[in-house]
Formats: structure tokens, C-alpha cells, sequence
């Protein structure tokens, strides 16, 4: 049993380009591991994320060797739990930071959490950086077993169920 969540969050051409670039895009994969484990992966361009943790503690985090996992831990697991939200089965998963990589330009952050063995819906609420985009839009692409389904979320329309039939 497999689940594949891809959050694909991008803005284009509305953001002025001395705000840094005009494309946001993030992405989120989430698998289910076994009966009752998850994987979360999200990947963040890195200027994106340090200007939002910036602003979430009011001080820069991301410094000249970069993201420092185990030191920030605690903040990036806080920023995500604010503005992501997936609820399976009225269940709230709790997302627990287990790696982060630097690709590029980006950084991948691996996130564990305990989820039901059972997904008849999933709630989705994607709002990370739309506290400093408000133009960014999110597209979620959920796979489960083998149901696909696309969703898109924007400032206005943060949140969508997604229905899973058998």
C-alpha cells in the first residue's frame, strides 16, 4: 500500500522579479512505509526557505555553510506543523524531521510520522511560504494505490479533501 502526495507550488510571472525570482515551486512526496509509518519529503529552494525561517523566528537560520539539520530541527519541524497540514482519516499527522539535504539549489527534507492503516480521504492544507508569496499556488498530485488525483490550493482556497473510493 502505497502512498504518493506531490505538492508542486509555484507562481508565475505576478511576483515582481526584485522580490528574487518569479517561480516558487515546492514539492511533497508522502509514502506509506508500512501499516502505520509514513515518509514526507518536501523540497525547497534553498533562498525560499531561509527567507521563510527568517521570518518565522525573526533571525536568519540558514547561515554561510548552509541548513544545519540537527541544530534547527526543532524550528523546521514548528514551521511545518504551522503551514502544513495533512489530516488522514481524521487523524493529524505529526511530521518529525529525519534528514535534510542540500541538491543544487535546493534542500530536500525527509520527515517521518505515524499514520492509519486506512486512507478513505485525505484533508490537505499547503500554505509554507504564502506568508511571503501570497501570489504562490499550490498543485497536489495524490496517488493511492492506484487512484490518482489532482488538487490546486491558493491563498484564498488554502485547503482540499481529497476522497479515495474502492
Amino acid at each position: 500500500m502505497h502512498l504518493l502526495l506531490l505538492i508542486h507550488v509555484g507562481a508565475v510571472k505576478e511576483a515582481p522579479m526584485e522580490e528574487g525570482h518569479a517561480i516558487y515551486i515546492s514539492v511533497i512526496e508522502v509514502k506509506q512505509n508500512g501499516p502505520d509509518t509514513g515518509l514526507v519529503s518536501i523540497k525547497v529552494f534553498q533562498d525560499d526557505f531561509a527567507d521563510a525561517l527568517r521570518n518565522f523566528t525573526g533571525k536568519p537560520i540558514i547561515g554561510e555553510n548552509g541548513l544545519e539539520c540537527d541544530a534547527n530541527e526543532e524550528v523546521i519541524n514548528a514551521y511545518f506543523s504551522r503551514y502544513l497540514s495533512l489530516t488522514i482519516d481524521q487523524q493529524i499527522l505529526s511530521l518529525e524531521l529525519n534528514t535534510c539535504e542540500t541538491v543544487g539549489d535546493s534542500y530536500w527534507l525527509d520527515f517521518s510520522c505515524k499514520v492509519p492503516q486506512d486512507w478513505p480521504s485525505i484533508k490537505v492544507k499547503a500554505t509554507f511560504f504564502m506568508e511571503l508569496f501570497p501570489v504562490q499556488t499550490n498543485i497536489i498530485s495524490v496517488t493511492y494505490q492506484e487512484q490518482k488525483k489532482m488538487v490546486k490550493t491558493t491563498k484564498s482556497d488554502p485547503e482540499k479533501i481529497i476522497r479515495f473510493t474502492d
